[in-house]
């Protein structure tokens, strides 16, 4: 009997995926963003994902984008928090067919909270706020695709603060929603790449109570940005320590220049890892690898990280660095924006769902793309052969 029980609950929560549309999806044969609505099961297509970690709790927070006015390709985007709840069954990927709003008016979507509830995020976003000084900065280049993230607190080695730690979720959001995007680079201003948490923000927040805010939205953050449709990069010079070595795995490819070393030093501190970065590194260099470096905080340099898996390559360190860490993605993100996110999709499907799922996600990823234009202008070049 509870076997047939737990069959039928699971029949009855792939039902349910059909009826949430959320965060970023497949629309219109491009992956955007949309707001959170229930959808009407006849028109929509067969859901394809879901996020592992949401349980039938699960709450959203909202933002939304002040609209902005180019005067030239790159901008830089400020945000306004609107926090709204909804109670979603499952969080998932879906496609549909419908008008699309131009990109200026669009709002950002509504993201999901993996790690902990709206209320928790919203208390996090107010404790944290005033904490600190430093900035996250963000710039975005439409005609490459590329967008910039700089961690900005170089004399405080750009550990960050309370503040930064918003800012951050802030500029996760902006790109969450970025229909031009293609890669990011993540960097910080300076010759130290980031300290972690700092020790200002970290003495005011010393208890289990703001412990919990403050893991609860770096983990959600960090996530996201590992999540986002963009392939993105993190440009390390200098030291990476503690949670500035968990930031480090939190994008797609490393960059390391001959300065550059990461050193997990949380235990030292005596605490665990606490934005993510343990499962992360698990999932770079394997469960051995990972519990060596956590246990025995040994500093890793870059010819050590290329051999672990934990850099991808390594950078003259100079100040042309930045622009080298744009060439070597520009590489990567050559194609139009709607197929590198689309890419970017199925990695994503296969690393964190099942195989079922993954399948189902890249058939209709594929499907989205076949007979669109950039498969129509291909064909026009006649470029296969």
């Amino acid at each position: 009997l509870p076997r047939f029980t737990g069959v039928i609950a699971m029949k009855y929560l792939r039902l349910q995926k059909a009826q949430v549309l959320l965060g970023c999806t497949v629309l219109n044969r491009q992956i955007i963003c949309s707001r959170y609505s229930s959808i009407n099961t006849e028109t929509a297509a067969p859901t394809t994902s879901t996020r592992r970690g949401l349980s039938a709790s699960s709450a959203v927070v909202g933002f939304n984008c002040k609209s902005t006015t180019r005067s030239n390709s790159r901008t830089t985007t400020s945000m306004n928090r609107d926090y709204t709840t909804h109670n979603a069954s499952l969080c998932s990927f879906v496609v549909r067919s419908a008008s699309l709003p131009s990109p200026s008016t669009r709002c950002c979507s509504y993201q999901t909270v993996g790690h902990g509830n709206v209320d928790t995020i919203k208390r996090a976003r107010e404790r944290l706020s005033p904490l600190g000084d430093g900035s996250i900065s963000l710039s975005k280049d439409d005609d490459s695709g590329i967008a910039t993230i700089t961690i900005q607190h170089s004399d405080r080695k750009n550990a960050l603060s309370g503040r930064m730690m918003v800012e951050l979720s802030d500029v996760v959001s902006d790109l969450e929603c970025w229909s031009n995007g293609r890669g990011l680079v993540l960097q910080s201003e300076g010759d130290f790449f980031c300290s972690g948490g700092d020790l200002t923000t970290v003495s005011e927040i010393a208890n289990p109570q703001d412990g919990l805010l403050m893991t609860t939205i770096m983990h959600d953050t960090l996530t996201r940005l590992r999540c986002l449709p963009l392939v993105s990069v993190c440009l390390v010079q200098g030291r990476a320590l503690g949670g500035g070595a968990e930031i480090v795995t939190s994008t797609d490819f490393r960059l390391f220049t001959r300065s550059a070393e990461i050193r997990f030093v949380q235990g030292v501190m005596g605490l665990s890892t606490g934005w993510g970065g343990g499962t992360r590194l698990v999932q770079l260099v394997g469960a051995r690898t990972a519990l060596e470096l956590l246990l025995t905080a040994k500093i890793v340099n870059p010819d050590d990280a290329l051999k672990i898996g934990l850099a991808d390559d390594l950078i003259a360190d100079h100040a042309g660095r930045y622009e080298l860490a744009r060439q070597w993605l520009a590489k990567r993100v050559r194609f139009e924006p709607q197929i590198v996110q689309a890419m970017k999709r199925l990695v994503i499907s296969a690393r964190d769902d099942s195989v079922k799922d993954s399948r189902e996600v890249e058939k209709t990823i594929f499907v989205s793309l076949w007979g669109a234009p950039a498969q129509l202008k291909a064909l026009g070049k006649n470029i296969k052969h």
